[in-house]
């Protein structure tokens, strides 16, 4: 009896073990936060606030891109979202 239940919880383990040797610790590299407002108003200076806590929480930096334009399109394409 045991070797029958023993049999499909070391074939689970073997199938579930190489996922656990690819796991990479996230984020890898700085985190690129793109706002599509310009410097100085009230987002962009609340951001830069949060941002301070979010690196020291995550122990990552934060990189802040102010991408203003007309109807958000430089900061949507700085994020690869297609513009119709």
């Amino acid at each position: 009896m045991r070797q029958k239940l023993l049999i499909p919880v070391l074939l689970c383990a073997a199938l579930l073990a190489p996922h656990a040797v690819l796991a990479q610790s996230y984020p890898s590299k700085p985190i690129r936060f793109v706002l599509n407002v310009s410097v100085g108003v009230l987002s962009d200076i609340v951001m830069r606030v949060g941002v301070v806590e979010l690196a020291r929480q995550m122990g990552q930096p934060w990189i802040i891109e102010n991408r203003q334009g007309g109807n958000f399109v430089p900061g949507a394409t700085a994020c690869n979202v297609p513009v119709h």
